[in-house]
């Protein structure tokens, strides 16, 4: 039940589960499907348009997937870092294990001495892992020029995506109305429970938590959908919009929703 989840700011220690909870509940959510290195399958049928990797041994693949784990969990702590990311667990208030991750692009936040302080003493502890651990990896790269190429593409296509992806939806808000500009809306970039605490609240309860602030500061707010998720989403006032597909083949997408300010909400009541 929700009533026994505790929403807080991730811990560090437990960053290296962001990516795994996402990639999880994505599998999840799309029943019969499953990755397989760089390709995704829906029911055993290729969806996104395949990689020209080149062909690598168990060691390679082990070390390919090792930096790409490695690039997604720096991504994650840098956004620990940046004033204009909120990332939220849901932990077990009981075992204390996190049960699901919500990560939000927002305005910007209040300065604090506190902030400041803990903010200067994560930046130090946070850089100093990525140093350590990219000055490792760089250096076994050197010997491995096929798997310098996979990462290359691979992260070239994530990276691609992802930019597509934001400039569609900065033109979709602009077609509502509402300003091209990122800084001034709350942005979903993810809300994903762990497929063991399904049925348990976990996602109402990360999406209600930032939301309070968000009618609290009047702001808009937008997200990416899955078709699994839009209907949770519309109960809390989100309005969809078009559809975007994520593979060559059109079958798998998301579609974008924006939710109102609450004056503005007020104001179609009335």
């Amino acid at each position: 039940m929700s009533s026994d989840l505790e929403i807080r700011r991730i811990s560090l220690l437990d960053y290296y589960k962001i990516g795994k909870i996402t990639s999880s509940a994505f599998s999840a959510a799309l029943s019969g499907s499953y990755s397989s290195g760089s390709d995704c399958y829906k029911n055993g049928e290729l969806i996104y348009e395949k990689l020209p990797l080149p062909e690598l041994n168990a060691y390679e693949q082990k070390l390919l997937d090792a930096v790409i784990e490695f690039n997604n969990l720096k991504k994650n702590l840098r956004n620990r870092l940046n004033k204009h990311m909120l990332q939220f667990g849901a932990y077990d208030s009981k075992t204390k294990e996190l049960l699901g991750i919500a990560v939000w692009e927002f305005p910007g936040y209040r300065r604090s001495l506190l902030r400041i302080l803990r903010n200067a003493f994560e930046t130090i502890i946070v850089y100093s892992y990525i140093a350590v651990k990219a000055a490792k990896l760089k250096f076994l790269l050197l010997f491995f020029p096929r798997v310098r190429q996979a990462v290359k593409l691979k992260i070239e296509r994530y990276d691609s995506f992802w930019a597509s992806l934001m400039r569609n939806h900065l033109r979709e808000l602009k077609n509502f109305g509402y300003p091209a500009d990122r800084q001034k809306i709350y942005f979903l970039w993810t809300l994903a429970v762990s497929p063991t605490a399904q049925r348990r609240g976990v996602g109402k309860k990360l999406l209600e938590h930032t939301l309070l602030e968000v009618d609290k500061g009047d702001y808009v707010s937008a997200l990416d959908a899955s078709e699994f998720g839009a209907p949770l989403y519309a109960k809390y006032g989100y309005i969809k919009g078009p559809f975007t597909p994520v593979d060559p083949k059109g079958k798998i997408g998301t579609t974008f929703m924006y939710r109102p300010a609450k004056s503005e909400r007020e104001k179609e009541v009335e």
